[in-house]
């Protein structure tokens, strides 16, 4: 695993972001970079003597597909009021439809994660 192209991500979600003011959202993403460096700098070790290490992050991975499913499927089906153009409606039917095809693989990673 890359771990130095890994951790240019953000440990925080953009949509978490998204509800804090531009210098609130530069601390929390220091933050972030500090959590996620002493994260992964540090010594791997697994929750429980049986969990494998694919095993975990694979369920990490699909805990936050499912959020961002239910995410898309909140703003495609309850678009904000405000929202009143064609083309912002149009953005929210296709966030509907995104979510549907993450459900359906969200569904396949918990069938494929139930397998011993």
């Amino acid at each position: 695993m890359n771990w130095a192209r890994l951790s240019r991500f953000a440990p925080f979600r953009e949509l978490f972001l998204s509800h804090l003011s531009p210098r609130g959202r530069r601390e929390v993403v220091d933050f972030g970079r500090l959590l996620s460096r002493l994260l992964l700098e540090s010594p791997r070790t697994h929750t429980t003597e049986s969990a494998s290490t694919a095993r975990g992050r694979l369920e990490a991975a699909t805990e936050d597909l499912r959020y961002l499913q239910q995410f898309l499927a909140h703003l495609g089906r309850e678009p904000e009021a405000h929202l009143v153009s064609t083309s912002d409606r149009r953005l929210c039917a296709f966030a509907l439809e995104t979510s549907r095809a993450l459900r359906s693989l969200v569904r396949r990673l918990d069938a494929r994660l139930r397998i011993p």
